[in-house]
């Protein structure tokens, strides 16, 4: 009834899903709609927190009404989600749907983060997810880094931000790459391992990149760095959760 009522209503809009995004990082009250409060948890200070099911039971429902971007990105934030519940009783790298999960939130939002995400928030990115790519190779082929780079395409929009999470870390060091356009002929490359435990890539990082951040599962106490990674602390990793 709460879904219905925000759908029947006008409140679902780009404008409104994107706050409600948001407000998975923040727990700002305002960012939801008032209808879709008795689907949420009321936590310390007041914030709400979301009972994710029906977060994505409500963003399924409000995606068929966003633009074509934003709706690709919706869909994209509850399967990573489903994926998440998914892996826990097979797998213990689960977590790592959830880091994409909040990156692609916080990329949406432009909620950026002065570690994972030191991205300019004067900046209204248009934003894709697995798909900027040269229409001749599917995504799920590609095995290595050098034959992504050579095969991402160049978006129509500027600023633009290019999230790619290959299926099954196939890649040697990093699992997700974000490749962001702040103008025609201008990239910038940011990597990221997910790694359980306190291992550290042996592999030397490609100097293309701009930032390499080492996202664990088991983060240290003090942030890092090491061989051209980022080794962000476990505050730097519970802030960017949200």
């Amino acid at each position: 009834a709460a879904i219905t009522l925000c759908e029947t209503t006008g409140l679902v809009t780009n404008e409104s899903v994107v706050e409600l995004l948001s407000s998975f990082i923040t727990g700002n009250k305002r960012s939801i709609p008032p209808p879709l409060h008795e689907l949420m948890n009321t936590g310390e200070q007041g914030l709400l927190r979301w009972i994710p099911f029906h977060m994505m039971e409500a963003l399924i429902c409000f995606s068929e009404r966003l633009n074509k971007e934003l709706k690709m990105i919706v869909k994209s934030i509850v399967s990573l989600f489903h994926k998440f519940v998914d892996d826990q009783h097979l797998s213990d790298k689960a977590w790592e749907s959830l880091f994409v999960f909040t990156l692609l939130i916080r990329l949406v939002t432009r909620s950026f983060d002065p570690v994972f995400l030191p991205f300019s928030s004067d900046s209204n990115y248009s934003l894709s997810f697995n798909t900027c790519l040269k229409c001749e190779i599917p995504f799920e082929t590609i095995k290595d880094v050098p034959t992504l780079l050579e095969n991402m395409k160049t978006p129509q929009r500027y600023p633009h931000a290019a999230v790619y999470y290959p299926p099954n870390s196939v890649f040697n060091m990093y699992d997700v790459l974000i490749a962001v356009y702040k103008k025609r002929g201008h990239r910038d490359l940011y990597g990221y391992s997910l790694k359980e435990g306190i291992k550290i890539p042996k592999i030397l990082c490609n100097d293309n990149f701009k930032l390499r951040v080492l996202v664990r599962g088991q983060p240290a106490i003090n942030n890092s760095k090491l061989r051209m990674w980022t080794m962000p602390s476990e505050k730097q990793h519970e802030a960017f959760f949200g």
